[in-house]
């Protein structure tokens, strides 16, 4: 399940870009007697890169430890990131396989230096592929601690978005009205103002995106069953013309010892080519009996 607070309020003044998600609000969360684990974290997209003289773009996450357990994040290479990174702020840096490949290109970028903006990473891993989801590619991304992120690039201590796990999945509606519930009068929301917040059942968000991929292949393998048959037909029907308009011709080469599967071949490959190549003479009917 995901909490995430860049959203407006009207009336409080918000831009539409703020982070409204607190460290207390995260605590509070993650006292709920239905949530397993929170990862607060925040991204930063089309963030450009720079290892030496090799760049790229890609989206900055800066996580917790708790985020790889949540979204099922797994090391390829090296590590991922740890307690005592987050704890002391260290600058290190956990890549996809897209801005590793992107950055390093045919070599090991464990123990490598990239450049975020003003800020040098020393790469600690590398995330295993993930592949794409709803059009996004989940393996150009990369990870930071986030007090990194919070002090370093964009300022504060709030978060645009927190995961939160609950262990029971009959009890995601109902976790999700209590954070509501919570959120709503922890950030002093009147009952007349919106939420500055929103929550998300991500599982579910998942099985909808793989519904309309497995939907929009199986309509592409029906536009591609449905231009053979139609293919098949003209090819068909271009053969029973070119055997009606020739039938004098056949007889004439089968009575002087045409080969029958000679005959099929030309009357198939002619089928295949509905029209003559331009500038070609036209072929009559008694051209194949010369030569």
């Amino acid at each position: 399940m995901l909490v995430d607070g860049e959203f407006i309020t009207i009336g409080t003044g918000q831009s539409a870009t703020e982070r409204t998600i607190t460290p207390e609000d995260v605590a509070a969360i993650s006292n709920l007697p239905t949530v397993d684990a929170v990862a607060p974290h925040q991204d930063i997209e089309s963030l450009s890169t720079s290892a030496g003289r090799n760049t790229g773009v890609t989206r900055l996450f800066g996580v917790t430890p708790a985020y790889a357990d949540i979204y099922n994040q797994a090391a390829g290479r090296g590590r991922l990131m740890s307690a005592s990174d987050v704890d002391f702020g260290r600058s290190v840096i956990v890549l996809g396989t897209v801005p590793a490949a992107r950055l390093f290109p045919g070599r090991n970028p464990i123990g490598g230096t990239v450049r975020v903006g003003s800020h040098e990473f020393e790469v600690i891993g590398v995330q295993a592929r993930k592949g794409t989801l709803a059009g996004e590619s989940l393996d150009n991304r990369a990870f930071v601690p986030l007090p990194v992120v919070l002090r370093s690039l964009l300022g504060g201590t709030t978060t645009k978005s927190v995961g939160v796990r609950v262990p029971d999945g009959r009890e995601i509606e109902a976790t999700m009205d209590k954070i509501t519930e919570l959120l709503r009068r922890d950030h002093r929301l009147p009952a007349s103002y919106a939420d500055d917040f929103s929550t998300e059942d991500q599982a579910q968000s998942v099985k909808e995106a793989q519904r309309a991929t497995g939907t929009f292949r199986l309509l592409t393998f029906a536009l591609g069953g449905t231009a053979l048959l139609v293919g098949g037909i003209g090819i068909m029907n271009m053969m029973l013309v070119s055997v009606r308009e020739r039938t004098r011709e056949i007889g004439i080469r089968k009575s002087v010892g045409a080969d029958p599967r000679a005959v099929q071949t030309q009357f198939l490959i002619e089928a295949s080519f509905s029209a003559p190549p331009e500038g070609s003479p036209p072929c009559s009917p008694g051209s194949s009996l010369r030569g």
